[in-house]
Order: C-alpha cells, then structure tokens, then sequence
C-alpha cells in the first residue's frame, strides 16, 4: 500500500479536504495545559525556560545576557547545522544548562524538557515584511513547553509587549482560524530556454484553494544569474538550463550578499558544464580559505 501522510494543524483540514480524495483524518488533542503568564524579567525566569527571538544578534545578545545572571545557555538557529544543533539540544537535555536561547527553529520537530517559554520577540521578518506572529505561530512555539501531560507556560521578556487578551485565550484554548488555501509552486517546467523556465515557476495556481508563494530564493537567484550574457551563452539547452536551475537551489548558507551568493551559483554551474561533477579535489580548494574559521 502507497500512503501519503499530512502531518501538522488541524486548520489546514479543509483545504486538503477540498485538494485529496479519499482522505481520513486522525486527530491528536494535546493532554496537557498551556497557560500565559505574563511579562516576566529576564533574570526572573525559572529554569528550564526557552527564550525565542527571531534574529541572530538578539539570539546572541540575550544569550550573553543569560550566561553572565545565570551560567551556562544553549542555543538553537535554523542557520546552525545540525550536529552544532543536536550538540546543543543535547546540552540542554542532559542539564548541563537550565536555559536555552532559540529562534522559532524550537517549534519545528523539537521536543525538548521545557517548564516556560518566554517570548523575547513577538514580530519576525517574513521574507517581505516586519509582522507580529499569528495565534497560531505562537501555539506552535509556546507549545514546546509542558508536552504529554506535564502542563506548560509561556509568556513573554526583554523588550517584547504583552500579548493581547484574544490571542492568548485562542492560543490557550486551541482556537485558530481555519486556512482557505495552500501555497503552490508548479512543479511542471519548462527547461526549453532560461525566459521558459522563469515563466513556469511564475505559473498561478488554477484552484481556487491554492494560492500562489511569494517568490522563493531560488527563482530570485536563478532571475539575477540570468541577467548574466555569459551564463546565458552556456545555458543554450535544456540539460544545461536544468542544471542552472540546481544550482540555484543551493542555500545561502553565508548570508553574506546577493553579489556573492550568485557569483557561488555562477562558478559551481560552470564547473559542471565543464566536467559535469564537482571533484572532490576542486571542492577542497573552494573550502580552503575559509578553512580556519572552523578548525580549532
């Protein structure tokens, strides 16, 4: 049997209830309670406490602030890899700290032993604009503390403000809006010309249930590397725009700047074409200036 699980929050039922035939739905309440508890100081929080914010340098700055009130911190980011990751989840699991310091990387996948999570931050950057969490990004990450039947708490600290009465009574009784479309990408491209496989990942949704993505790094990197008339010259076929497009998916793990990550995409994507693989001897050379920044 061929099964595909949908895993996540119940406000998504009606939306897949419309795009899958023949779909069942399993319901799992949570068993414990989750209750606000106001504003409280940094250096009042209890232990065993998640303080989340939503950009390095608050992550690190409140974090500074842990270790020299309370000792010890661990840290978990999304842009952290995972053994640095699981090396500090495990820190914190094992007691060698009470504290740990996160982005909204917390809510997704980990389940760690927390009595209160503390919102340092209540706005993030979306990919397009400066916004306060819904309801329901707040349950998400509020609701690592407690789990099974251990009740939680969370509230909020540092600069952040109070969370208003609404919001806390649907984030403490489960209570969200319901979604009324999914976000789309077309997966059917056109790898003929680079202006053909722009135009297809720009396709709209023909459903009215689904509603099209704001426009991901990967086609914004792809659109500024194909400005490029040499980039343009070698990607002459569909194999080679095909692998122009790979490349474009690679992550900016640096963050450093758009320039820099596309001259990245632009060197891998001609060395390809050239041997088609990247040896193991030409990634060493890449690797090697920055080297020493992560050996001791």
């Amino acid at each position: 049997m061929s099964e595909t699980l949908f895993m996540g929050s119940s406000i998504a039922g009606n939306v897949i209830k419309k795009l899958v035939d023949e779909v069942k739905f399993q319901n799992r309440p949570r068993f414990s309670k989750l209750k606000y508890t106001g504003y409280k100081k940094i250096s009042h929080l209890p232990k065993r406490s998640a303080i989340v914010a939503f950009s390095i340098q608050s992550v690190y700055a409140i974090a500074e602030i842990i270790k020299r009130q309370k000792g010890g911190v661990a840290i978990v980011m999304g842009s952290l890899s995972p053994q640095t990751r699981n090396a500090q989840v495990r820190m914190y699991q094992n007691g060698e700290v009470d504290y740990i310091v996160a982005t909204d990387a917390i809510g997704m996948g980990l389940n760690l032993d927390l009595n209160h999570v503390a919102f340092a931050e209540t706005q993030k950057f979306d990919g397009e604009n400066f916004r306060n969490l819904y309801p329901h990004e707040l349950a998400q990450i509020a609701g690592r503390a407690g789990r099974y039947l251990k009740d939680g708490t969370f509230g909020v600290t540092g600069e952040a403000n109070e969370i208003e009465d609404d919001v806390v009574i649907r984030v403490e009784d489960h209570r969200f809006i319901p979604l009324r479309s999914a976000k789309w990408r077309n997966k059917k491209l056109d790898f003929s010309s680079l202006n053909n496989l722009i135009s297809s990942l720009k396709s709209l949704p023909s459903r009215i249930e689904l509603g099209i993505s704001r426009q991901a790094d990967d086609l914004r990197s792809l659109m500024r590397i194909s400005q490029d008339d040499e980039i343009k010259d070698i990607a002459d076929n569909p194999k080679k725009i095909k692998a122009l497009w790979e490349a474009s998916q690679i992550p900016d793990f640096r963050n450093i700047s758009d320039g820099e990550h596309t001259k990245m995409i632009s060197l891998i994507f001609k060395k390809i074409c050239e041997e088609e693989e990247l040896s193991d001897d030409w990634l060493r050379e890449q690797i090697k200036p920055i080297e020493k920044y992560y050996t001791s």
